[in-house]
């Protein structure tokens, strides 16, 4: 226990040796954290103030519909986390850097993405000093982004039409032979009528003639069954018109449901600068220099004691 508290009392001697140590050099100290945190404190004061840039977009959508035609739902054509990280890879820089003039490809400053949470939407933004630079530079990311996914868009289309244009000359091939069965339909009614005409009058005129009565109304039957099988045709040519004639509504819904990029926020700058922050590195200078001096001055009290 005695040992205890002698080693506690050393201890304190320690101590309070050490700051007896360090007030001897209090005035260096305080010098030195002083002037490098006015020092920190002035340069960043006369440094060039930096803003922030954004712009809020959605790249690209493919809308859903159901049977009445009422919007259900989307999903984006290209995956916000494939654009996210194309940008954040540097893909679009060089055109960026060529388009705008720039002398070197890190003049582009580096360019922040988010996801906005359960959503399409990216969240682009950039520091620069020079805020005419900064939009610059997003609306030409904005336009590099758009014409890939427009690329996309016209390649669907183009694929859809083709498949628009199948479907069409199907869907005319069946309208014509519907036409041309209901005018074959149409041509052995008349035929019929007067088949049934010439058996009325013989019915008429010799009704005891029971053997061309009989003729007649076998040709009759005959050509009602063969009316009856082009009837079927017409209602099988006339169903499958009719389906390609969804498909084909249902391609052209399709071509119409492919957005291009929208933009939820021009690029803006905002009001307030993001830097340099001032208070930040004061507070960093102030502690740096402060354990500096500290270090300086028992540094120089080990030397003055040899």
């Amino acid at each position: 226990m005695d040992v205890q508290k002698e080693q506690l009392y050393d201890d304190e001697i320690d101590l309070f040796e050490l700051f007896k140590k360090l007030w001897r050099w209090k005035k260096m100290i305080v010098g030195v954290t002083l002037t490098c945190t006015i020092l920190v404190f002035g340069i960043s004061s006369f440094l060039p103030k930096i803003y922030q840039v954004n712009t809020i977009i959605e790249p690209g959508t493919r809308l859903f519909y159901n049977n009445e035609g009422q919007i259900v739902g989307e999903s984006a054509l290209i995956a916000p986390t494939s654009i996210r990280e194309a940008i954040l890879g540097g893909v679009f820089n060089n055109e960026i850097a060529e388009k705008l003039a720039f002398k070197k490809r890190s003049d582009i400053p580096k360019i922040k993405v988010k996801i906005l949470k359960e959503s399409n939407l990216l969240t682009i933004s950039l520091e620069s000093q020079d805020t005419q630079k900064g939009l610059a530079i997003l609306n030409e990311l904005i336009a590099k982004i758009s014409d890939g996914i427009n690329i996309k868009i016209d390649l669907e289309k183009q694929q859809t039409e083709n498949s628009i244009k199948n479907l069409e000359l199907e869907y005319h091939g069946f309208i014509n032979n519907i036409n041309l069965s209901k005018k074959q339909i149409a041509q052995i009614q008349n035929k019929m009528q007067r088949i049934e005409d010439d058996r009325g009058k013989i019915m008429t005129d010799r009704p005891t003639d029971a053997m061309s009565v009989l003729l007649y109304s076998n040709q009759i039957q005959g050509n009602q069954i063969y009316i009856n099988s082009l009837q079927d045709k017409v209602n099988s040519y006339e169903l499958s018109a009719m389906n390609f004639k969804i498909n084909i509504d249902r391609l052209r819904q399709k071509q119409a449901s492919l957005m291009a990029i929208r933009i939820h926020l021009n690029p803006t700058v905002e009001d307030n600068p993001v830097g340099p922050k001032k208070l930040l590195a004061t507070t960093i200078a102030f502690v740096f220099s402060l354990f500096a001096g500290i270090v300086l001055a028992l540094i120089l009290e080990k030397v003055r004691s040899k």
